[in-house]
């Protein structure tokens, strides 16, 4: 009879709860009468525990039209969390459910989303260390669970299948194949075990980083205080021995979107002008006439006294060139031909064309079977790919496997067909494009970002994310939301400098813009193609906003195709050039942004490396505050029996195992209760 009522009592509370829901979804606001019937049900254990199924299933996006309804939801469910910490229930389900329905319960206000998330974002509970260290053990472990099931499922899959492939074999052997299986047995040829352990090791690993990187979503929506972030990825970094760069990659997507600690530094105008005027009165040697000269090309309008200036001397050359070719091709607006722009860059890196050593390149040609066969492929393919049904076949194949032999660090990498390709339409020579794809590569340090780590790829995600946090943190909030970072969009823009707009250009000239953004490279280096990024970032506006993530991919996936990389349409290039004059972005900015990133890597490897616990809980406490809490334990758990622990024990005192939390070591037990009772 009491299961029965139990029943109907449950049966009830979630009828309640349901039909609070449902009616906050057709956004009908709730009564006081209705929302305090609610909230009455959560007082009870069984009732927050039938208001987390009620969530948990809410698998797909809702939207609620009425923003009203969206903020009466977000009091249930932080009365819900108010609840649950005040009981103190064992049972991390609850937070669980909340984190799955923050983000797929929204409305929109001003065109843009509003999430669940949002709105209870401010409960205390999101700062509560050990309940986030409770959290991640347990999905990681429920996630070991379910990699290691699939795992043997496969294994017995594929076991099944060579056994049905050895029982064909056997019969299309007969009798001279089972003497042969038999012979292999009498000589003691049987097949060795597997050591299960290096698989056991990958799905840890792999499970631990799925579980943190899910994770790092609701760190940055909730949002989780910085602090608590860092000590949460080293601990379990520490704990499950994760590479040191995995682990302060992971971090850094967090820091994306947090306020700065120390603010982007802007140069101040008159410090700015001192330190360049040093520097180019050190470049000109103290030449008053020189110096004169240099300071003069700023304010020269004609193209044709610029290249005078060029053509006085060697040394004037040589001392001006670059800011010649940096007034022609970023302050003055006009078109320059092909064939000129590609002897500009060649100038700008410092290739002589007569001077070219084509005995070596020719050599490079004549060395068959020096490349791997592997390469040889993958560069084949790579063009047929890329530049279909064109000309440049065979020469983009002969600078690339000379290349390849040249640079024997750097080889080949996918992309770098399309910057030689590029170049390529430009200076239609295989010598000239060979000699500026060598420079490049060197010149801006490309080699690192070709490498198999790429190191310098992930610290320009890095840099280039926190810039557009600076200049758009709305949008990077937003992208953050939905999962998606830099690498997610960015890796063709870096590794191919913008140049993969290629394969969709069908005529035999390349996009107006990728030349304007080529230019602003050669001079400015790195930061031009930061503001490129930003450039195609604010060309979509706030579209972003009202797209999900399939959608947002879909835009970045198209945007070469766009009007924006035409061939024929010079106004997107025009508005290239006036973007970058109004985003300022200095060396300064970028040199700060570049030790934030070495920081945060030499902090995880000193947090990880170092000799004492990473964990954060593991504090000096006195030493009569810790016996009394033991005695206060007898007193309270005086009818249980005790079991004495020593092991694992920092501070060699006896401890119940009824204290022990899932998932939590004796260690951790102890350092919990100090905690507890130093914040009491």
């Amino acid at each position: 009879g009491k299961v029965e009522e139990n029943k109907e009592g449950s049966n009830d509370i979630r009828t309640i709860l349901e039909c609070a829901v449902i009616m906050l979804q057709e956004n009908n606001p709730l009564s006081f009468d209705q929302k305090a019937t609610a909230i009455e049900q959560l007082h009870k254990v069984n009732g927050r525990e039938i208001f987390a199924d009620v969530l948990f299933n809410i698998s797909r996006p809702i939207k609620i039209g009425n923003p009203e309804c969206l903020k009466i939801f977000g009091e249930l469910v932080n009365y819900l969390l108010t609840t649950h910490a005040l009981a103190k229930d064992c049972s991390n389900y609850v937070v669980f459910s909340v984190l799955a329905v923050g983000k797929n319960v929204y409305s929109v206000i001003d065109k843009k989303r509003q999430h669940l998330f949002n709105v209870i974002s401010g409960h205390g509970i999101w700062q509560d260390a050990d309940l986030w260290k409770l959290l991640i053990q347990d999905a990681i472990q429920d996630k070991i669970k379910e990699t290691t099931y699939i795992s043997e499922r496969m294994k017995i899959t594929k076991e099944k299948e060579k056994e049905k492939d050895k029982e064909a074999t056997s019969e299309r052997k007969g009798v001279a194949g089972m003497l042969s299986s038999a012979w292999g047995l009498f000589m003691g040829k049987t097949k060795k075990e597997e050591n299960p352990e290096p698989e056991r090791r990958k799905i840890e690993v792999s499970s631990v980083i799925a579980t943190l990187n899910s994770f790092n979503t609701y760190f940055t929506n909730f949002p989780v205080k910085l602090e608590i972030v860092e000590r949460l990825f080293r601990f379990f970094g520490k704990k499950y021995s994760l590479d040191i760069q995995k682990v302060a990659e992971m971090e850094m997507e967090v820091k994306v979107v947090q306020p700065y600690r120390k603010p982007i530094e802007q140069e101040d105008r008159t410090t700015a002008s001192i330190m360049k005027r040093q520097k180019e009165r050190s470049k000109c040697d103290n030449n008053g006439l020189v110096l004169g000269i240099a300071l003069s090309v700023p304010f020269i309008s004609s193209l044709q006294t610029l290249h005078n200036v060029l053509l006085l001397n060697r040394k004037m050359y040589a001392k001006t060139k670059d800011e010649v070719f940096k007034q022609v091709l970023i302050v003055h607006n006009v078109k320059i031909p092909l064939h000129i722009r590609g002897s500009i860059w060649l100038q700008m890196l410092d290739i002589n064309k007569l001077k070219c050593d084509r005995a070596q390149y020719e050599g490079y040609l004549n060395m068959t079977g020096k490349l791997s066969k592997t390469i040889e492929d993958v560069i084949t393919l790579d063009i047929h790919r890329s530049f279909p049904d064109s000309k440049m076949t065979i020469p983009l194949n002969n600078v690339l496997r000379a290349f390849a032999l040249h640079n024997s660090h750097v080889q080949y990498c996918q992309g770098m067909n399309f910057i030689a390709g590029f170049l390529y339409l430009l200076l239609q020579d295989e010598l000239l494009t060979f000699t500026a794809l060598g420079r490049i590569i060197e010149k801006f340090h490309m080699g690192d970002l070709f490498s198999d780590d790429v190191p310098l790829l992930r610290k320009l995600f890095y840099e280039f994310d926190r810039l557009l946090f600076l200049y758009y943190p709305e949008i990077t909030k937003f992208l953050k939301t939905e999962g998606i970072t830099g690498c997610y969009y960015g890796s063709t823009w870096f590794i191919t400098l913008f140049t993969h707009t290629l394969q969709h250009t069908k005529e035999a000239l390349p996009p107006i813009i990728l030349t304007s953004i080529w230019d602003h490279f050669l001079v400015y280096g790195w930061k031009a193609l930061f503001k490129a990024g930003l450039f195609m970032i604010d060309s979509f506006g706030s579209k972003f906003l009202e797209l999900k993530f399939d959608e947002i991919m879909v835009m970045f996936g198209e945007l070469s195709k766009a009007d924006l990389f035409s061939w024929t349409n010079p106004e997107p290039a025009n508005k290239f050039r006036q973007f970058a004059k109004t985003r300022k972005i200095t060396q300064k900015m970028i040199d700060q942004l570049s030790r934030e990133y070495d920081e945060a890597i030499e902090g995880v490897k000193l947090a990880i490396n170092s000799s004492e616990e990473a964990n954060w809980i593991y504090q000096e406490v006195d030493e009569m505050q810790f016996k009394l809490i033991l005695q206060t334990m007898r007193q309270t758990q005086a009818k249980h029996n005790w079991e004495i622990i020593q092991e694992n024990n920092p501070y060699h005192t006896p401890v119940s195992y009824t204290h022990l939390r899932a998932h939590e070591t004796e260690a951790d037990l102890v350092c919990r209760l100090l905690l507890e009772k130093k914040n009491i």
